[in-house]
């Protein structure tokens, strides 16, 4: 037989998703806690991608935020910001062979990374962020080729 534990925070988390979206004064009643704590624990909360703090003139608001909706945003941001990496690659034309051959490499990491990106998750978040670290400096080495001729 398992206890359950529950925390304060907890119980933030548990009213923000029944209620949908909540003043942080509202919640703070609820729950029985100064406002200004439950703004410290919404803070904390949305920068895990849990809650989201939203301000409608200065009234500060706490909406529930599924996990997956973070990675959702952030993958489609990532792939964006990749197809436009992509598209800028592509309208390069060298005039070596090497500088083909660096564009064809560049073109299908970036399309590697694309595809990779798809299934963004917390276990391979940092693979493929290392992944676009690598593609960028592979893209300054063809700049480069490219500005000396090639």
């Amino acid at each position: 037989m398992g206890v359950d534990i529950s925390t304060a925070v907890d119980s933030l988390v548990r009213l923000v998703k029944k209620k949908g979206i909540i003043q942080i004064n509202d919640a703070a009643k609820e729950l029985s806690i100064p406002a200004s704590i439950v703004n410290e624990w919404a803070v904390f909360l949305e920068e895990e991608g849990i809650i989201e703090i939203e301000y409608r003139f200065t009234t500060p608001y706490l909406s529930y935020k599924p996990k997956g909706e973070c990675y959702k945003e952030q993958k489609e941001l990532i792939k964006k910001k990749l197809s436009l990496l992509l598209l800028s690659v592509r309208g390069k034309v060298p005039k070596t062979k090497q500088g083909v051959m660096q564009r064809n490499f560049l073109v299908g990491s970036i399309m590697g990374l694309i595809k990779e990106t798809d299934n963004l998750s917390p276990l391979n978040k940092n693979k493929v962020l290392d992944g676009i670290k690598k593609t960028l400096h592979r893209k300054i080495l063809f700049e480069e080729t490219l500005r000396s001729g090639g």
